[in-house]
């Protein structure tokens, strides 16, 4: 008779908990399977240190479905955009002969002696979760 009970107690609850509506929760099995890796930085090298102050853009790799920032220490994170093609010639030898692996970010001049990081906020797909981590995905210093 207890577990009778006890069943029917957590059965009651579980459905109250879970009630979704397919306009605002689609089913997980709706929502894309997996995901991409987060894109990553590639120049400057993460940790590099004493990277020029008038640097004027970072190139990541991967495929970056999200927006980008840098951020200081005690600083707010500041937006930059917009994702480019990366220039010809490259700043740096390539690793691969596909170039739109890679995408160039303009940044403003830097301030010297100091380390940034470089974070990626994946965008979601729609009412699915994003299909990437969001964070830091690199650092350098000047």
């Amino acid at each position: 008779m207890l577990f009778a009970l006890t069943a029917l107690f957590s059965g009651a609850a579980y459905s109250q908990g879970v009630a979704q509506t397919p306009a605002t929760n689609p089913p997980l099995s709706k929502c894309p399977f997996g995901g991409f890796a987060s894109p990553r930085l590639f120049y400057p090298s993460p940790g590099a240190t004493k990277v020029a102050t008038n640097l004027g853009e970072i190139i990541v790799a991967g495929i970056p479905q999200g927006t980008f920032a840098l951020v200081a220490p005690n600083s707010s994170p500041l937006p930059i955009a917009p994702i480019e093609s990366v220039p010809s010639p490259a700043p740096t030898t390539l690793p691969t002969d596909d170039p739109s692996f890679y995408h160039a970010i303009p940044i403003p001049t830097l301030s010297p002696g100091i380390t940034y990081g470089v974070v990626f906020s994946a965008n979601a797909g729609g009412p699915c979760p994003p299909l990437q981590a969001s964070g830091i995905i690199g650092s350098f210093g000047t």
